[in-house]
């Protein structure tokens, strides 16, 4: 009876040991990958965030100062958490947060676009005259002596 106790026991410790590993995976383990890197002010931006481990901790919201809100992230995969948000209208480079318990965070940056133009703008064309006709010629006659 005593032997299935410290059996019990040591799977019960391997177990919980087993979770813990799982939950101290290292940050360098996530890939933050944002689509598109590039978007116009007010446009749609979507963020993914990949796991190695399917028992992943990290996820949950993606923070940035670029979003009109922060953005949650819901499992669209077994080890992909995903989210659809809102970036504001200013133009920038803006880095995005995803934290990872315990104490570790993922960032990737991207950018609102719509700064001013650097291409000139092309050079104004005068318009054309407009074609004036003669009013009354035909009707002066053939101008001969009668």
């Amino acid at each position: 009876m005593r032997r299935r106790e410290v059996i019990v026991g040591l799977l019960g410790v391997t177990m919980l040991m087993g979770a813990s590993a799982a939950a101290a995976q290292p940050v360098s383990a996530y890939t933050l990958t944002l689509y598109p890197s590039e978007v116009r002010p007010g446009g749609e931006i979507r963020v993914e965030l990949q796991s190695q481990d399917v028992l992943d901790p990290c996820g949950g919201m993606a923070t940035s100062p670029g979003f009109v809100a922060p953005i949650e992230l819901q499992l669209s995969s077994h080890t992909v958490h995903s989210g659809t948000g809102q970036v504001i209208t200013k133009p920038g480079v803006y880095q995005v947060t995803v934290s990872c318990p315990p104490g570790g965070s993922v960032t990737q940056t991207f950018t609102i676009t719509g700064g001013p133009s650097t291409t000139p703008k092309p050079p104004a064309t005068a318009p054309r005259p407009k074609r004036v006709t003669p009013v009354g010629a035909p009707e002066t006659g053939g101008g001969g002596t009668a």
